[in-house]
This record gives structure tokens, sequence and C-alpha cells, in this order.
């Protein structure tokens, strides 16, 4: 009979074996353990021991545990490795995830970020609820929609933000007085400049810095400044007197900055603007939402439009503005009419502009694109992009040239693989009639046209910075250059040497002595933006972890809209297929699809999934009306919606076939499943549907479900449509 001393000695001597051969495997581990039973096995034919141990019990448990120390410290470090090798780290995360959703209390987001305000959802069973998303934080109370369903509106400003190097909170949920604990995410995002504005005279530049709540002034012969704005800072302008101007996302006025630094502001009727142009003597800026709208604060003239607007500018002789949308993605001219705002040409875009530029003195305009093609084209293959840079006369909005940028050197090897000219994300004039492009994807400025025959090269990687968003030309010929991921802002000379830096955020060495984790999500955000060989980037169609509301044919399978990726942190598995268990796997299909990257890099998937799993969801900017969204919720329930879009995420993180959803699908789409996705942030992510077919939410329920499958939406009178949508926007 088996001695319980043999299996002892067994399991010791295997675990020591699997340490010392450094195993993460499940057949190493199972070789371990044969290897150790062999030897068990062996001295217990040669009669070794050939008398049993004469010391206590406890003293022969503290020797084993000495020796068993040191092997298993070993093997839990490589535990994760054990788990990827064997595939149980993606069911692990899925479990986890739907764990967290299914607790009660259960909260979404998973992630609390420290520069702006966000909106929390609470499931509990309970009446009164309070949330305390930090030890050092105030206590927030909850909204009760019913349904055993709370609303959270958390602001740093007021409620306070985590400690700058946290990295995980423990958020505090009361419900009737019992509390509960749950870990999430959390992040202060560090500096980040992107697009840069010149004044008149070109003297000055103007950059803002959303997450920190702050302008960068450059100005040619002077020091920069650094200006404090009101919440999240979206674009600023410089006028002729000198006067800075900045809207936010999250506050509702203008801040006016004169010449001699005193501050004011202009109440700009709302939250959300995103862009300020100066069109004569008046200021008009681009709200987004429902009813997104272009509006001039002095004379009190506005416009709603179609779309989101992404950019805004005014365009030569400085009687009309330019507004950039996506969903549609178009392009619109816009004059005073009778003291109105009217649209009077309109060009429409496959995808949005990913930048628009333009000089009050010349009559052209300067648009960074990914595809020029009609609208509704969905390019065959794999994502369609073909980055360039378009120019239209702005008098007549015609399209006078169409520059491709793309293009490749002697580092490529393959048909197809490009090297430079990817991810055009900035644009402007220079005074030699040329345009400054910087490029995100490949770590460049270019200079393109004029009596350039190719164009001229300025690496910025190895001045230090990566994935460049802006570019502009001052008065004295030298260049302004941004880094959002690096926190940077640059200035070279004529010649392109670096002559300043202005650095808002540590630098990567600083980062790996003093913060490792912010150092990956500043690895994870220039892989988002870096270019695949193929010339493609995740920014190329997900806007800064948006979308371009395009419809893309992956690999060939079915054309199907971007997804918007902010939010998702807690949400697995991922792509419209659900194909992907984890976000780091995501990077498989840049290996696979789009041949990979230039330049070799630790692991890309992992920094990038940290990267992803910080980015809050789009909150919206719809008037609340609570008594109205309760009956919205209610709708919702009754059309038995939480059967898959369940609180607090609004997903139950499941599989379904889309003809079991959608009958009428076509044959192509046959057994293919269809992830549920979040409704958190869906009334910022038209079109709708797995292939796009609802342009608005409305359309959904009242157009595309006559099988009435996708929620039991058909005898839903208009009035109880209004407020399921009217819900479904406040996510």
């Amino acid at each position: 009979m088996k001695e319980p001393a043999s299996d002892l000695a067994t399991l010791v001597i295997a675990l020591v074996i699997a340490a010392l051969a450094r195993v993460d495997t499940a057949v190493g581990l199972v070789l371990s353990y044969l290897g150790a039973w062999a030897l068990v096995n062996l001295a217990r034919a040669v009669g070794w021991p050939r008398a049993p141990i004469a010391a206590p019990k406890l003293v022969i448990a503290i020797a084993i545990l000495a020796v068993l120390l040191v092997p298993l410290r070993d093997l839990a470090t490589r535990s994760s490795a054990l788990a990827e090798h064997e595939a149980l780290a993606s069911p692990l995360e899925h479990i986890g995830d739907r764990l967290a959703l299914e607790s009660d209390p259960a909260i979404t987001p998973a992630l609390v970020s420290g520069d702006r305000p966000q909106t929390y959802f609470v499931r509990a069973s309970g009446s009164h609820v309070r949330v305390r998303l930090g030890a050092e934080l105030e206590w927030i109370d909850a909204e009760g929609l019913g349904h055993g369903v709370f609303r959270v509106e958390y602001d740093p400003r007021r409620d306070g933000a985590p400690p700058p190097h946290a990295h995980e909170t423990l958020a505090t949920i009361s419900v009737d007085g019992a509390l509960s604990t749950r870990r999430l995410l959390a992040v202060t995002p560090m500096p980040h400049p992107r697009w840069l504005r010149l004044s008149p005279d070109r003297a000055r530049a103007c950059v803002p810095s959303e997450e920190t709540d702050e302008v960068i002034v450059i100005s040619t012969g002077r020091e920069s400044e650094r200006i404090e704005t009101l919440d999240g800072p979206t674009d600023c302008a410089i006028a002729n007197d000198g006067s800075l101007y900045v809207t936010h996302r999250f506050a509702r006025d203008v801040l006016h900055v004169d010449a001699s630094r005193a501050r004011s502001t202009l109440d700009a009727f709302g939250f959300g603007a995103v862009a300020i142009a100066i069109l004569g003597d008046d200021l008009c800026i681009a709200r987004e939402g429902p009813g997104s709208e272009i509006r001039c604060l002095h004379d009190g003239a506005s416009l709603a439009i179609a779309g989101t607007p992404l950019f805004l500018v005014s365009v030569f002789p400085d009687v009309a503005l330019v507004v950039a949308t996506r969903s549609p993605a178009a392009l619109m001219r816009i004059e005073r009419a009778n003291g109105a705002l009217v649209v009077r040409e309109s060009i429409s875009l496959v995808s949005p502009a990913a930048h628009v530029s333009a000089d009050p003195s010349e009559p052209t305009l300067l648009v960074a694109l990914t595809d020029l093609d009609g609208p509704g084209h969905a390019g065959l293959g794999n994502h369609f992009v073909e980055d360039r840079v378009a120019s239209l006369d702005t008098s007549r909005f015609v399209l006078l040239d169409d520059h491709l940028t793309n293009w490749r050197t002697e580092r490529q090897d393959h048909a197809g693989d490009v090297d430079r000219g990817a991810s055009p994300l900035g644009i402007s004039r220079s005074t030699r009639g040329t345009s400054w492009v910087a490029f995100a994807g490949t770590d460049e400025i270019e200079e393109i046209g004029g009596d350039l025959a190719r164009p001229r090269v300025i690496d910025t990687a190895a001045l230090g910075v990566s994935a460049p968003f802006s570019v502009v030309e001052l008065a004295d010929g030298s260049l302004v250059v941004t880094s959002p991921s690096s926190g940077l802002v640059v200035v070279l000379d004529a010649d392109g040497e670096l002559r300043s830096s202005i650095a808002l955020a540590s630098d990567d060495h600083e980062l790996l002595r003093d913060d490792p984790d912010a150092l990956q999500l500043r690895f994870g955000e220039r892989a988002f933006y870096e270019a695949t060989r193929s010339g493609v980037s995740c920014q190329s169609c997900h806007l800064h972890g948006g979308t371009d509301g395009v419809t893309h044919n992956i690999g060939g399978r079915i054309a199907a809209p971007t997804l918007d990726v902010r939010g998702l942190c807690g949400t697995s598995p991922y792509l419209r297929d659900g194909s992907y268990p984890r976000l780091r796997d995501l990077h498989e299909v840049a290996v696979t699809e789009y041949r990979g990257y230039r330049e070799p890099a630790g692991d890309r998937g992992a920094t990038i999934e940290a990267w992803l799993r910080t980015l809050p969801t789009q909150r919206s900017f719809a008037a609340r009306d609570p008594e109205r969204e309760r009956e919205g919720l209610d709708v919702f329930f009754r059309a038995g919606c939480p059967e898959c879009h369940a609180p607090p995420a609004f997903t139950s993180l499941g599989l379904h076939a889309i003809e079991s959803v959608f009958p009428a699908a076509p044959a192509r789409t046959e057994g293919r499943l269809l992830d549920v996705p979040s409704l958190r942030g869906v009334g910022a992510s038209a079109p709708y549907l797995y292939d796009a077919r609802a342009e608005t939410l409305r359309s959904i329920f009242e157009d595309h479900n006559d099988p009435d499958r996708h929620g039991h939406t058909r005898e839903l009178d208009s009035d109880a449509l209004d407020a399921l949508v009217a819900f479904l926007r406040s996510l």
C-alpha cells in the first residue's frame, strides 16, 4: 500500500523540479510530477530511506515549508504566463467581469478618472444609495431611477479626485445603510497638448490640454505661458488684439484672457463646446450632443447641424465658417444671412476629417482625411484607409487637390508596405505656399506642396516627440509641434533642429523610476496611434478612442460600423462577434490583417489594453429630465431590453446569433454571433445596429424591428418611444 509520505515527497520534489526548470505550461507541470514520481519510486525500490525520520511532525512540516518557499514563490511569479499558455486568462477575465456586474450592489463603469465629470450607474436592492469613490473622497447621493437602478453624478472638482499616482481605488456603496466595497481602476491623466491654433500675425500659438485644464501659449521671442482654464478646455483662439478665448467641454462658459492677462467669461449657453472660431467681430462656437449647433455669441445667431462637430474654422475673406462633422461625415460652409446662420455649401465625406485648417488670408481650406470616396462607401477587404491631404476652394467649395500622403522607403520590403505619411492629424499652411503635416502614425512632420518635388521630412521621434498631433509655423520661421502622449510642446528652428522643449509631464525615464504603470499607459497610447506596415493604425478608424461612424469590412467578412472603444473596461468579450476575450487580443488584428509594425517593441497588446481600460465613457450632454428618464427606464424594462442589456452596464456580456435578433438578416450572416454591446454612451455612437442601417436611436425601433425581437417595441406609441430614446441618450 502506498504511503502518504510518498505522495507528499512526490509533490514537494515536483514543485522543486518545476521551479528549477521555470515551467509555465500544464505539460511542464505534468512532466515535473512524473519525474518526481519516478524519483520517489526509484528511492523506494532501493530501500531509501531505510528508517523513518526521527523528528516531531511540526519540525518536519516547517522543514517542508522551508524547502517549498522558494519554488512556490517562483511558480507564483509565472502564474500569469501559465494561465496565458493554457488559455485560462481569457475565461477568468470574463468570469470576473460577469461576477462584478451580477453582484448586489453592482457599479459601472469600473473606472474613476480624476480629470472629468463622470456618470455611474448602480444596481442595488434598496431604496437609498450613496457612493464614495475613494477613502478620501466625498459621499455622493445617488438618484433613484426605478427598477433598482440608481445614477451617480461624480465631479472630481466637487467630490475629490484619486491621488495622482493611484491606479486602483476602493469604492464604498451604501445601500440603506449597509456598506459594500468594490475595486475600481483609478487614473489621473497627464497633460495632453493636442491641436495648435495660430494668432493672425503668426506671432503666437496656443494649445489646450483638456486633461489638466490649461492652455499653453507659445510666442516668438518670449517664454511660454501655462494659463489655467475652466473644466475641460477643448479649443482656443487668439484675436487680433492678443485676447485669448477658450471653449470647454464641461463648463458652460468661454474663458476670455485679454492681452494684460485679465480674465473674464462669456456665457456659451450650455456644455459640450468643442471648437471656437473668430468670425469678424464675433465669436462662434460648435457644441456637440443632441441638438449639435453652431452659435455666435455676440449677435446670438445659431444653427442646428446634423452630426457631431469636430472642427470649426473661419475662412477667407473672414465672412464664412467651415465645420467638419462626424455621423454624418461632412464639411459645411456656413454664412450669415439676415441675422441668421445658414449652410451655403456642403460636401459629404466617407470618413470624417482628421483635421481642418484655414488661413484667413488665403482662399484655401486644408483637410486631412483617411478616404475621399463617396458617402456610404464600405471598403472591401480590411479597413479601407488611404491617408491624404485635400485642399478646397473656400468660396466655390470645390476640391482643388487631393494628395495621398502614404509612401514607402527602402526600409519596407513587401508590396503595399508604407513607411511614411500615415495618420495625418494636424495640418497648417506655411508662409511659402507649402503645407506642414503632422503624422502621428509614423512619428514625423512633413512639408508638402508648393515647389517641393518631394516631401521634406523631419523625424520627430529622433527629437523625443512621439505621435505628433499638430504643427504650425510662426512668423520667424520656427515650427511648433505637439505630442499629447508625451505631454510635450517643442519649438524647432527653420532647419528642424530643436530650439526649446516645453515638458508638461514627466519623461519616460522619470516615469520608469517613479510610476511604471503610468509609463505603460503612455506606451499603450503611442501604440494606439502607431501605424502598421499597411499604413493603418487603431486611430485610423477609432478616432481618439471613439468612432469614425464609418462602415468597414475587416478580413472580408461582414461590413460593420466602427465601435466606440471608450468605456470598455469590464465588458468582455470584444469586437462585433465577441471573438476576442480580452482587449489585448485585438493586437492580433494588427499582426494578421495589417502586416504588423515597422519597429519591434514589447507587449503592444498589453500596453494598448492598459490604455484602453482608462478611457472613460463619453458623457452625455443631453438636457436632463429625470422624470422623463424614469419613464424611459420603465419602457426599457417593459420592452424586455434588460434581458440582453442588463443594468448597471446595460449589457449581459453575452453573445446572440444575428438571425435570432434580426430574422431578415442577409444569408451571409447565418450562424454568426453578435456581442451584446454596452449601451453606455450610445447617444454619441451613431450609426446603429451591426450593419449601420439605423441612423438614429429612434430608427432602431421604428424602422428596423418589425419582427419585434430587438426588444418588444412594436406596440409602443410615439410618446413611449420618445421616453425610451431620452433614457438611452442619458446613458
